[in-house]
Order: structure tokens, then sequence, then C-alpha cells
């Protein structure tokens, strides 16, 4: 897993060993079927960009500046996107099912559950 130097230890309330552990257990579970591949994927999108690795959020896209990781704010703003999304009938189901990855991944992360992706 790759470090970010000066990152904060702790995406809250989560810490970030906590998060980095939850991409590993992801990262080497088999694959399941389309379902939880998209779901899977999705989850360790929304622990990457809140670890500060990946430029964009997973699903609004929608640009986050000045800091390495994101703030608490930004991470329930995008779980809020993502669960809007996973609610949303007519998308493809795959799409859907990757916005619900998003979703539990960053509410486990700033702990309004406790069900880890």
């Amino acid at each position: 897993m790759t470090t970010i130097p000066n990152a904060p230890a702790r995406v809250p309330p989560r810490s970030r060993r906590q998060v980095e552990s939850a991409v590993r257990r992801l990262r080497g579970a088999p694959a399941g079927g389309v379902r939880q591949v998209s779901y899977d994927r999705g989850a360790v999108d929304g622990y990457l960009w809140a670890l500060g690795l990946r430029g964009r959020p997973p699903v609004s896209g929608a640009p986050v500046t000045g800091r390495e990781c994101p703030s608490g704010a930004q991470i329930a703003s995008e779980e809020h996107a993502a669960r809007l999304q996973c609610g949303m009938e007519g998308l493809c189901s795959r799409v859907r099912d990757y916005a619900c990855g998003v979703r539990d991944a960053l509410a486990w992360i700033r702990g309004v559950s406790d069900a880890r992706p």
C-alpha cells in the first residue's frame, strides 16, 4: 500500500491503518459475481479516495482541492451522492452496485455504520 507523507493518521473516525487493512482485505478476496465485483471495486475506490490516494471522488467526481485527504465534510458529501445513486432504479446494476460499495465504505469510515465492506 502506498503511503502519503504528512497524511493524517486518522480518517475520522476510523484510523488510517483500519482503512488500509480494509483495502488489503478486499483486494485479496476471491472474485464473486458481477454484483460483488462492482460493489467491492466501489468500496476500494471509496477507501482509496478517503485516504488521499485518488484525486477525484469516486461517484460525484467533484474536485477536492487544497488537501491531501478529503475532509470529513467532503467524505459525508460523497457518501450522500453515493447513497442517492445506490437508490436509483434506472441505473445499470453495475453502476448502482459500485455506488453502494462506495456508500458503505464511506459510511464505515465515518462511523455511521459498523458494517465494513
